[in-house]
């Protein structure tokens, strides 16, 4: 007898693409948030206007670009001195982006902004990348 295989139950919206799965859990998180609240249906609503936003700051922008140059140059590094044939297309591709984050990175030191040191998870994911590399190439390139 042939064992029948189970699949598991999709999620509402996985069947139409990502942008319906992410729209759906976007919807909820705001459900339970109103749900949260209580009282009139005004006083929900002011509460949600005055709830805090994220907003980007600059800073935040600049260590996002410095850990990036650092991500972008360990792995041209770790793929122009590798001999793994895994690599091969990376170096006829290049990644490109190594080049142009210091042009960013100087425009913003020109208008008067401080650029700082790489952060700690940046310099982190950078030995990864560099250690991945040196025990399996195809895994570094995930």
């Amino acid at each position: 007898m042939k064992k029948r295989k189970r699949y598991r139950k999709l999620y509402p919206g996985e069947s139409q693409g990502i942008v319906e799965e992410t729209r759906f859990v976007a919807m909820k998180l705001c459900g339970e948030k109103v749900s949260n609240a209580q009282g009139s249906e005004e006083e929900i609503e002011s509460s949600l206007e005055n709830s805090e936003t994220w907003e980007p700051k600059i800073e935040g922008f600049i260590n996002y670009l410095v850990d990036s140059k650092l991500v972008f140059e360990t792995l041209e590094c770790i793929v122009e001195e590798s001999e793994n044939v895994s690599y091969a297309y990376f170096r006829k591709t290049r990644l490109k982006r190594a080049e142009v984050i210091p042009k960013d990175l100087e425009w913003f030191s020109e208008q008067g902004w401080v650029i700082p040191k790489p952060s700690n998870p940046g310099a982190s994911y950078a030995g990864y990348l560099e250690e991945l590399a040196g025990k399996s190439a195809p895994m570094s390139l995930l």
